[in-house]
């Protein structure tokens, strides 16, 4: 059979920043540990298994070599293999070689690390077999690799200090700051987001200050910055005295820094002389609904389309609430099965917080401050709270009152409150309030790990249109965006799992049901099995991913081939070479469901078993 495994690798630089591990080399080798160790390393996290390899241990590894392949520049990577390198998908180590790291580095060099010892989720294709494998190597071992390369980052975020909005367009400069010079360490522009990241190299804060001195005297780089805007105006000027404040001092090869600076907010509603934001719907969740969610109503993720599962945060623009007309919107729903419509209405929405309410107050030491304060859509129990209001109508914020702080002469006054839109979020919808279905296998018969499902007791596709609206408060004309087609998928599946071994009722996503034939009978489920095991399997969903049952103990693993949505039957395991001990045989079985943040995690049923002689 063909095996392909594709895959996509990135490197975190800051909390929640990363970049591509791009033009590099993915290794894939047979692991080397012994038979017993193998599922202990495949079920480990990552952070527990990479290791920095040295050039003797990468050429010990060399006749394990199954297959290599090189990523693009998005870190993306494809590799087939199968018979002629004897793999039948099992579990691999995989390692990643380079020569290169992201932005400057002052140091060449060649390195290669383990990342993890991984077993594929494979599932049938036209071809044959195919998993895929996302990861992103966390910041203390990434900047790790960068350090060796002499290659360092800084990266961070400026935002308005009064608003927090982000700010876009300003050039950020960063300093080293030294006993008698300043060292330049290079120059970005913030994006819309606000965000910025400067590469530089070891060499270019480790500069000979005068010939006595190999280096600098404090190692550093000890970081300051300016900012200035795109005509050149400073909007930030520290003092070089700040770096070396705690936390600014010799900082690492990857280091985060959020800054903001004082800069008028511009208008934002027509009718006080700005442009005017206009309202929109644009993403489910993580997905914008022109471009990532398909015509029937999927996420669209690379191949994999996804199905909607439990609360989505619909996000957009919302409509100025400020000096002009007041403002409202909602969400209008419809099933285009039925073609009934009905609002969005309070008892659909799950609390959802638009964004802050700030002000100027004293503190409890009388020290005047920007107080901050969450703002929400139905939440009773918040300070903060716009509820919604009859025919599922919101209305938007329209607090436009900070106050002042003193200063120049003038005392302060404390500000009723200025709302911030600083998040994106217009509702949390909760599906389950839209379509919830519950099937129960435990009566009026129970079904047990094998059985097939009855049509009754399997769900159909739900295809939603979902429209949303904005107006003046009271009346008047409506602006409307729409997503046409969105499929929700909420199903509960009541269950009796295997009665002989740890058995009892579960609910899950799916049916997800196993069982060992040799377990049946009363008593059995702690008999020492020798020869053979069968596995009995039942997995469905009308939005199943992949079935797929391994051994932990043991590195043996199998693809379960679904018919439609369902695998039901028996698969016999190998297990008369095994050594004796104790082993747990596992059905993992994943969705093509997304809660808006990408794919729901798996779920799992599992039996342990003894081999060996005797009872």
């Amino acid at each position: 059979m063909q095996y392909t495994f594709t895959g996509q690798l990135c490197g975190y630089i800051c909390p929640d920043v990363e970049e591509a591990l791009a033009n590099m080399t993915v290794r894939l080798y047979r692991p080397g540990q012994e038979r017993r160790g193998i599922v202990a390393r495949a079920t480990a996290r990552p952070k527990e298994t990479f290791a920095i390899l040295d050039e003797k241990e990468v050429a010990g590894k060399e006749d394990r070599l199954l297959a290599e392949t090189e990523t693009d520049g998005e870190g993306r990577f494809e590799v087939e293999f199968g018979e002629e390198e004897d793999y039948d998908g099992e579990a691999f180590e995989i390692d990643v070689r380079t020569d290169h790291v992201p932005g400057e580095q002052a140091e060449e060099t060649t390195l290669q690390f383990t990342i993890t010892t991984h077993q594929p989720e494979w599932r049938k294709s036209e071809t044959g077999a195919v998993a895929r494998w996302e990861y992103c190597v966390p910041q203390r071992f990434w900047c790790t690799v960068r350090e060796r390369f002499g290659a360092w980052v800084i990266c961070g975020t400026v935002t308005d200090c009064e608003t927090e909005e982000p700010r876009s367009g300003l050039e950020v400069t960063a300093y080293d700051r030294d006993i008698i010079q300043r060292d330049e360490l290079g120059s970005a522009t913030t994006d819309a987001n606000g965000h910025f990241r400067i590469y530089y190299k070891r060499s270019d804060f480790e500069r000979v200050p005068f010939s006595l001195s190999p280096i600098e005297l404090i190692g550093g780089p000890d970081v300051y910055f300016e900012i200035r805007d795109g005509s050149g105006n400073q909007l930030l000027v520290e003092d070089p005295s700040r770096g070396r404040d705690s936390g600014r001092e010799n900082v690492g090869p990857c280091f985060h820094e959020s800054l903001c600076v004082d800069l008028p907010t511009p208008p934002d509603d027509g009718d006080d002389g700005g442009a005017a934001a206009v309202p929109m719907f644009t993403h489910v969740g993580a997905y914008d609904i022109l471009t990532e969610i398909s015509a029937d109503g999927y996420a669209q993720t690379g191949s994999d389309k996804l199905a909607f599962t439990g609360t989505l945060p619909l996000r957009g623009v919302l409509p100025h609430g400020g000096n002009g007309t007041a403002k409202e919107y909602r969400f209008r729903i419809e099933n285009l099965a039925t073609g009934n419509t009905m609002p969005v209405d309070a008892s659909m929405i799950a609390p959802t917080r638009i964004g802050t309410l700030q002000y100027w107050d004293t503190n409890a030491s009388g020290q005047w401050r920007l107080m901050r304060e969450p703002y929400y859509v139905n939440n009773s129990g918040a300070t903060n709270n716009v509820s919604v209001g009859s025919g599922g109508w919101i209305k938007a914020p329209r607090e436009d009152d900070l106050g002042s702080p003193p200063g120049g002469g003038v005392s302060g006054s404390v500000g009723n409150g200025k709302f911030v839109r600083n998040t994106g979020d217009l509702i949390r919808l909760n599906t389950r309030t839209v379509i919830e279905e519950t099937f129960d296998l435990t009566s009026p018969n129970v079904h047990v790990a094998g059985d097939s499902l009855d049509p009754a007791e399997k769900s159909s596709d739900h295809v939603y249109r979902l429209v949303f609206e904005t107006r003046d408060v009271g009346g008047g004309s409506v602006r409307q965006d729409e997503l046409a087609k969105i499929v929700f998928s909420n199903t509960q599946y009541e269950q009796i799992r295997h009665p002989s071994w740890s058995g009892g009722p579960a609910e899950t996503r799916g049916a997800v049901m196993l069982d060992i034939q040799e377990f049946r009978n009363a008593g059995d489920g702690c008999v020492r099995l020798s020869n053979s095991l069968t596995a009995l399997v039942t997995a469905y969903h009308n939005h199943i991913n992949a079935a797929n049952l391994r051994l932990e103990g043991a590195s043996w693993s199998q693809s379960l081939s679904l018919t439609g949505d369902e695998f039901s039957g028996s698969v016999n395991v190998p297990i008369s070479s095994l050594d004796p001990c104790a082993y747990i045989l596992w059905l993992d079985v994943s969705y093509d469901l997304t809660d808006g943040s990408g794919r729901v995690d798996a779920q799992h049923d599992h039996i342990a078993f003894c081999v060996g002689e005797g009872s």
